[in-house]
């Protein structure tokens, strides 16, 4: 992908994207960093199809609950791999300490389940301490039992 300057199409080029831009960061080429992210965002950054905007009901909902509780829910929902429906900020420290994925995350990198489930939580973990996953159909069919499971990974992550 850095050789060919094409688009990220595998979890692999995600990360060595990264890298790269990371050491250009670190070396103070700006211009080439900028570069090198556009190239990585190049076919992903506006990727939401039917069945995100669809969920969106149920990200408000979700939301909307996390609000009632007291906390601060922000969207960080980019259309890429890395997007999370809420995120919210530790009042300790300020950085994020929880996001809250509404559903498994739906992108064309994340296609295969090694990559949803075990690669991108990896490199999640590097920015937010914790993910908590909520279901869209116990949170239909159960609701209090998924509203109390959020409500203690919240207060476990932020309290």
């Amino acid at each position: 992908m850095l050789s060919s300057h094409q688009p990220p199409s595998r979890p692999r080029d995600f990360l060595q994207g990264y890298l790269q831009y990371a050491q250009l960061m670190s070396d103070g080429e700006l211009k080439s960093a900028d570069q090198l992210l556009k190239q990585m965002l190049n076919d992903y950054s506006g990727i939401r199809n039917e069945k995100v905007r669809q969920e969106d009901s149920f990200r408000e909902t979700v939301a909307a609950f996390i609000r009632e509780l007291g906390w601060d829910p922000v969207s960080a929902d980019d259309g890429t791999a890395f997007g999370i429906d809420c995120a919210i900020k530790d009042p300790r420290t300020g950085l994020y300490g929880i996001g809250v994925e509404c559903d498994a995350p739906n992108h064309p990198i994340l296609a295969n389940s090694r990559a949803r489930e075990i690669w991108r939580p990896k490199v999640l973990a590097q920015s937010i301490p914790c993910i908590h996953r909520v279901s869209s159909y116990a949170w239909y069919h159960d609701r209090r039992s998924e509203q109390r499971k959020l409500e203690q990974a919240i207060n476990a992550a932020l309290t």
